[in-house]
Parts: structure tokens; sequence; C-alpha cells
């Protein structure tokens, strides 16, 4: 797998926890979660679905704008990305506990000491500590 396909895979597990607070619209931030998962369970089927996963959240632009600096920490660092707010999750919580779904579809950060990680939209399950953002 090359690396621009693990990082949109990477990318569309993290940004699901977000969907909610990017698209301000509920029933759009589930709409978007559920496409996501399910182009992540097709992944996991060995599926090359990475340009699928990058039109998908280009569709909306707070998604396209937090792709974006995920894909490219450096420049998000250096402000270089357009906006200049700053987005929910980003940039990434560097050395943070990182607690994924065992189905491999969600990911979440621990961004402070006393978050606790949610469960899995996807299949109600604990997320587990899996290493480090």
């Amino acid at each position: 797998m090359s690396r621009s396909n693990r990082d949109a895979l990477e990318g569309a597990r993290r940004i699901r926890h977000y969907l909610p607070e990017l698209l301000k619209d509920p029933s759009k931030a589930a709409r978007l979660d559920q496409q996501l998962a399910d182009l992540l369970a097709r992944a996991r089927q060995g599926e090359k679905v990475d340009n699928a996963i990058l039109v998908l959240i280009a569709k909306e632009p707070d998604t396209r704008e937090w792709m974006d600096r995920f894909l490219n920490p450096d420049e998000a660092i250096k402000g270089v990305t357009r906006g200049g707010g700053s987005l929910p999750g980003q940039p990434g919580a560097v050395g943070a506990d990182r607690f994924a779904c065992s189905e491999g579809d969600y990911v979440w950060c621990r961004h402070s000491v006393g978050e606790e990680p949610p469960v899995c939209p996807t299949h109600a399950l604990a997320l587990v500590r899996d290493g480090q953002c």
C-alpha cells in the first residue's frame, strides 16, 4: 500500500470524530460518516479507495481543508494553508495517545489527559490504545 493511500485511509479514520463540528449539520455529518465507514470497510477487503475518500471529503470546504492540513502538516503549521482559522483536531496532536477501533475504521487522538476515548460509531466497540498520533 502506498504512503498516499495509507495517509488517506488514516485521515478518513481520524476525521470521522470531527465531522459534527466541521459540518454543523447533524444529518450531513452522519451521512458523510456512514459513507466513510463504508469506504473504509471496502479498504479492509483490499479495495483501493483512497481516491474515492479524497473526492468525498473534498465536497465540503471545511472537510477538504481539514484533510489538506492532515495530509500536509508542515504547511498547516507554517500557516500556508488557506483559511487561517483553526479546525477541530488540527494540526494533529503530536505525541498524543492514539486509540483505534479493532475493526480499523475509526481513530481518535487524546488531546488532554482527562479525555476519555469515545466508542466506535460504526461498531459500538471501545477504542483500544494502539500507539501515538
